[in-house]
């Protein structure tokens, strides 16, 4: 390759140049005459078949004709121009001192970017002659008949280069104009239709929904009859037959409304998968018999008339005991309720419970305490006491509390029982004599097999009749110490003994005997499964997740710290980069994926969102406290909004105008977009990974796994042109390739590099080429957008699925 540069002493002879090419910068009086900061360069290309030059004392022309090619950006004031155009029928002329002249005798040009509608329809209309004249000392000047009539000829500074391939000719097609306004158009119309529909969905929901009930308390008689319960365990792969497991044989009993009704028995004896089944939680296993309230089966509403307790103590550590209760009164009562009739019933059950003293405090987190165990026990029931259930049902009220504590619960359980009539059934393992004594019904299991049903009172009589003959004088003095000391230790050790049966026919007795009682279920019939409607347990909960951010500091005051600091370090690094092909395009295609990587991987924190409050989520809803879709948008949207839209967003602006991205406020929005969007997309999938994962390591492993996979495709370390066909919808799989993909357009379509190779003068090259070089596609930038888009409705929507269908607790 040679180079020309100035003028050429040495040629005096013939010699061939098939290929000549220049690369010019304007130098109209518009633009100032700074060759190096110019905004108006061009490029010509020519290919001429045996072109002969003469020496220096007078002109050659060749006998063929050639084609060539220009690119040329010109900007004076407003949107630059910028267009290509081929030239055929060309020949070149070789002057005195070297100069030469290309003249071409049809033109024909289409705009690249920036040409509008109006300007599209010109370019496309230029024909005709064009002129290209060079002097020995560079000086150009590029006429054109069409555009002469519009332009003044375009004076240039011209390099020539022979002997070497020309530039690469830029085809990118014109955008329509009106893309954009049709976007913008399309999007409002879907927006506005999106909330005109939801606004009539909340008007006709409400408007139809019948009127709430007035807070009636119903006594309720829950009885029930050869209750059976068998888990078939079938093993993948294997020849072996399946196990079959008796969990409950046959077991009768009544519970009264007013009474203390007693589930006892050891480790294993089916004690708490009766309680399931009698309060319509159990979801495992075959489960046969007749279950009854109030004579007839157990209606869909019975969660609104019924609490359960469960035995672990699960609530929001960060809310003190009235908002605990208050909330749940939100959800749990009658909406036809006064706001200030709901804090009094939270009052009312904080005394009765002796929780008054300890209202305001926090009910505490693992990191920092809060009250005690037994007064976390006695909070867990105000909450189903709110409603003031008909039926309770409690799983092992004692466990984990002193004797002294647990007491006071079993005497404050006997008081509400009396108090409201209520009907409260709980499962317990070995009680002392002074709990023992006050139960008023006792159900017996001994490895799932009913050994006793009826007045707990009557209980040791029946088991002192039952037991052998043959005991030895020891153990007979044994068993009257147990009858004195402690009943329940008698009973237990009696049930232990091989000599005592299940007696299915005294069992039947006693349920027959006692189940006639039945009352009027009219009140019972008319309530509603849920209490409040599905905007009102919206609000509720997302006021709730709201709150528990606030004061959570691990977590949303880290992000907005860690945000702002990475912002201001990328802007102190990147700062001011130079619009220049090397270093200043590579560190701001950097500079993108840094920021996009970044956001992906922090959004691992949304695993804690439905994984850590799942046993809470399972809980309330059991109770009747939500619908799971209500949940599902509250949790979205106080995560979405505050952990996955504004720290973006300020990062962004932090950062953006330091490290010196393109300026105008549309560039400036399309930037933050594609962050917020590529944030909420790695949000909405690990919210679907972690609905779905059976323990929080597996969730965390399987989104570092995805997010390190998308990360190899999104267009940065590996080039887009670089990957097996086989492994091309990985690319397309990526919602990073998206995100980063925005960003890059947005920021290198219409922009000019600066190109200074060695030994040369520099030119500008239109930022297609650095998007054309690593696979990115401007006309993509919408389009990309929109994919984000649906790609977070589309994991979001598993996210629902996964949670409604699959989170659930297996009793």
């Amino acid at each position: 390759m040679a180079t020309v540069r100035g003028r050429v002493d040495a040629i005096r002879s013939t010699m061939a140049t098939s290929e000549k090419s220049y690369s010019c910068v304007v130098t109209s009086p518009e633009v100032n005459g700074d060759l190096n900061n110019s905004t108006a360069t061009a490029s010509l290309s020519c290919n001429f078949p045996n072109v002969t030059i003469g020496n220096n004392t007078g002109p050659s022309y060749d006998t063929e004709s050639g084609t060539c090619s220009m690119n040329l950006y010109y900007k004076i004031t407003g949107d630059p121009l910028y267009f290509s155009c081929d030239f055929v029928e060309c020949n070149i002329e070789y002057g005195v001192g070297f100069s030469q002249n290309v003249k071409c005798a049809n033109t024909t040009c289409q705009c690249t970017t920036y040409c509008g509608l109006f300007l599209n329809g010109i370019i496309d209309q230029v024909t005709g002659p064009s002129s290209f004249e060079c002097s020995m000392d560079g000086n150009c000047t590029f006429a054109q008949s069409f555009i002469q009539n519009i332009l003044p000829p375009i004076p240039l500074a011209c390099k020539a280069g022979e002997c070497h391939s020309p530039p690469t000719i830029l085809t990118v097609p014109a955008q329509n104009p009106k893309m954009f306004s049709y976007l913008v158009s399309g999007g409002s119309v879907v927006g506005t239709a999106f909330l005109i529909g939801v606004g009539l969905y909340i008007f006709f929901s409400q408007k139809e929904r019948r009127k709430p009930t007035n807070d009636v308390h119903i006594n309720c008689e829950l009885s029930f009859n050869n209750i059976s319960c068998v888990v078939t365990e079938n093993k993948w792969f294997s020849s072996k037959p399946p196990k079959v497991t008796t969990i409950l044989d046959n077991v009768s009993g009544t519970c009264y409304p007013g009474q203390l009704t007693a589930l006892m028995g050891l480790s294993g004896s089916g004690k708490t998968s009766l309680l399931d089944i009698l309060s319509g939680r159990k979801n495992v296993g075959e489960i046969n018999g007749e279950l009854l309230v109030n004579g007839v089966p157990m209606a869909r509403n019975f969660k609104r008339i019924s609490g359960y307790v469960t035995q672990e103590d699960i609530m929001i550590g960060t809310l003190t005991c009235f908002e605990h209760l208050h909330y749940t009164a939100m959800l749990k009562l009658s909406e036809s309720m006064p706001p200030e009739k709901k804090i009094e019933r939270v009052n009312s059950v904080l005394a009765e419970l002796g929780l008054s003293h300890i209202a305001q405090n926090r009910i505490g987190t693992p990191e920092k305490r809060g009250i005690s165990g037994g007064e976390r026990r006695r909070l867990s029931i105000a909450a189903e006491l709110l409603v003031d259930p008909a039926i309770l049902f409690l799983d092992e009220p004692t466990s984990g509390l002193d004797s002294h504590s647990a007491s006071e619960l079993m005497s404050l359980l006997k008081q509400l029982a009396k108090n409201r009539n209520r009907t409260i059934i709980f499962s317990i393992h070995q009680p002392s004599a002074e709990i023992f004594d006050q139960f008023d019904n006792l159900i017996l299991l001994h490895h799932g097999r009913p050994y006793y049903s009826g007045k707990a009172s009557e209980s040791v009589q029946y088991f002192v009749q039952q037991r052998p003959r043959s005991l030895s004088s020891d153990d007979a003095e044994h068993q009257k110490f147990l009858m004195r000391v402690n009943p329940a230790d008698f009973i237990i050790s009696a049930v232990n003994d091989k000599g005592i049966h299940p007696n299915y026919d005294r069992l039947n007795y006693v349920f027959n005997d006692h189940s006639g009682s039945l009352q009027d279920n009219s009140a019972m019939e008319s309530v509603e499964e849920y209490a409040t409607s599905f905007w009102t347990q919206f609000f509720v909960v997302s006021h709730r997740s709201l709150l528990n951010y606030i004061r959570n500091p691990f977590l949303l005051r880290t992000t907005y710290f860690v945000h702002i600091s990475v912002g201001l370090i990328l802007g102190y690094l990147f700062w001011k980069l130079p619009a220049n092909l090397e270093p200043g395009a590579q560190n701001r295609f950097g500079s993108m994926f840094f920021i996009i990587s970044l956001l992906s991987f922090g959004s691992i924190t949304s695993l804690d969102l439905f994984y850590n409050d799942r046993i809470i989520f399972i809980r309330e809803r059991a109770n009747g406290y939500y619908r799971t879709s209500s949940y599902f948008l509250a949790k979205v949207l106080t995560d979405l909004i505050p952990m996955r839209i504004i720290p973006p967003i300020i990062l962004g602006s932090i950062c953006y105008y330091m490290i010196g991205f393109r300026p105008g406020f549309d560039h400036f929005l399309y930037f933050l977009i594609a962050l917020v969007l590529t944030s909420s997309t790695a949000s909405a999938m690990c919210m679907a990974i972690s609905t779905i994962s059976p323990s929080f390591g597996t969730a965390n492993m399987i989104s570092i796994l995805l997010l390190f996979v998308f990360l190899l495709f999104d267009g940065f370390l590996l080039a887009r042109q670089s990957v097996p066909k086989y492994l091309q919808f990985l690319i397309w799989c990526s919602f990073m390739s998206y995100g980063l993909e925005i960003p890059v357009v947005n920021e290198f379509n219409g922009l000019w590099v600066f190109y200074n190779p060695p030994n040369t003068q520099g030119t500008y090259a239109d930022g297609l080429e650095f998007l054309e070089s690593i696979g990115a596609d401007p006309n993509r930038l919408f389009l990309d957008m929109y994919v984000l888009v649906g790609m977070i409705g589309g994991y979001l929507t598993l996210a629902y699925i996964f949670l409604r269908y699959m989170v659930r607790e297996y009793r």
